[in-house]
């Protein structure tokens, strides 16, 4: 059980991210949320040690809202060096996977709307949106280089929505 954590955020601190109350919050925020987690386990790995890092859920008046924590069993060493070096180095900005990661969720979503209304059959949704996670792409391109290798643009795209 992981009872001692520390409260990371749900985006990098100057990125817009899903706002509780609107619309599409729920599906918007798991993404940020899963997104920003994946971000931050490429940064600061924990591995080797029983700390992790996980999405959470924590009420407020206006519903339940979703945030990244880093933690630990209670006692852990070195979980509160940890949790520090995380929280004072967190950067503010979406690193180049991580844009990409959310572009192939977007993209993914836009195929699976496609093929839930019948504008599209699901033999049609490219192999690369076929997993439920993006795919592993490489640490030293730039969002531009990510899209060229591993490209979100397809001859057939879903009808728009609407």
């Amino acid at each position: 059980m992981f009872s001692e954590y520390v409260t990371i955020g749900a985006a990098p601190g100057e990125e817009r991210c899903a706002q509780l109350g609107s619309d599409d919050y729920e599906a918007d925020s798991r993404v940020e949320c899963t997104v920003f987690k994946r971000m931050l386990e490429r940064l600061f790995p924990t591995d080797g040690t029983a700390i992790r890092y996980q999405v959470r859920k924590f009420p407020h008046d206006f519903g339940s809202y979703r945030e990244v924590v880093i933690c630990a069993p209670e006692g852990t060493p070195g979980f509160l060096v940890k949790a520090t070096e995380v929280e004072h180095n967190v950067p503010v900005q979406w690193d180049a996977i991580a844009r990409y990661e959310l572009c192939w969720y977007a993209t993914r979503a836009s195929f699976i709307e496609a093929v839930r209304s019948g504008r599209m059959d699901f033999s049609e949704v490219p192999a690369l949106l076929l997993p439920t996670t993006p795919p592993k792409v490489p640490a030293d391109r730039s969002l531009a280089e990510l899209l060229e290798q591993f490209p979100l643009a397809f001859t057939r795209e879903p009808a728009p929505r609407g």
